[in-house]
């Protein structure tokens, strides 16, 4: 199976829903609290529940001026003014987290053999709302149907999309022609133009920009296989 490898320059931050420019490196951190349960009785072992979550991001950027400098501008201001700041944060064919965040520090380098880079430090002010990617979670295949139930129940096809047409199954050899594909309530019902073959392993793949939930897009393709079963 083919492997995707997400870059990190395509993990990107944005401000007010602009990218901000002249990033180099962007870390989102999402942690909880551990809550200490353990007791005499459990066969000296500790146990623990998950308290109280937090998110954070850091933010390496070249310093820019001009036109380009303005966003980064305009978030050092944030500090100083102490108001929490819309931001996202997007790592593409996964997840796309976004909400209010204080900006905590802001700090500035000028090094004599490079060029000067900012450092920005973002403490989640709020809950924030995160949107994963839609996956394939089971296949079935029987008959001329094929059902694919997808991870996200809220999933949707990206505007413009014709889902037929990205949609593509084959035996490993042999491309099976696809009549109709539909999208309701997280499944994608796929009809066949000839049955299938009963006990024949089936891979259905769905090409990648096809799906979306809320803000996050199905970068990558994703595929899934299945034996088809008698009708």
């Amino acid at each position: 199976m083919k492997r995707y490898p997400i870059r990190g320059a395509d993990v990107l931050l944005y401000y007010n829903n602009e990218l901000l420019a002249g990033q180099r490196n962007t870390t989102v951190d999402i942690t909880a609290d551990t809550i200490d349960t353990s007791s005499k009785d459990n066969n000296g072992w500790k146990t623990a529940l998950a308290g109280l979550r937090e998110w954070s991001a850091t933010l390496d950027a070249i310093e820019l001026g001009g036109n380009e400098g303005k966003q980064q501008t305009l978030l050092m201001k944030a500090v100083l003014g102490g108001e929490p700041i819309p931001v996202k944060i997007v790592v593409p064919g996964k997840f796309v987290l976004s909400g209010y965040a204080a900006l905590t520090s802001k700090n500035t380098s000028g090094e004599y053999s490079d060029v000067s880079l900012g450092s920005f430090e973002l403490k989640g002010a709020d809950a924030p709302d995160i949107y994963f990617v839609p996956f394939i979670d089971t296949m079935t295949a029987s008959g001329t149907a094929i059902t694919l139930k997808l991870t996200e129940s809220n999933a949707a096809i990206v505007t413009g999309k014709t889902l037929k047409d990205c949609i593509s199954v084959t035996d490993g050899t042999n491309t099976v022609t696809v009549s109709s594909a539909t999208l309701s309530s997280g499944s994608i019902s796929v009809t066949t133009s000839a049955a299938l073959t009963a006990t024949t392993k089936y891979y259905a793949t769905i090409a990648g920009g096809t799906l979306k939930n809320g803000d996050a897009v199905q970068a990558y393709e994703i595929t899934e296989e299945a034996v088809a079963t008698a009708a």
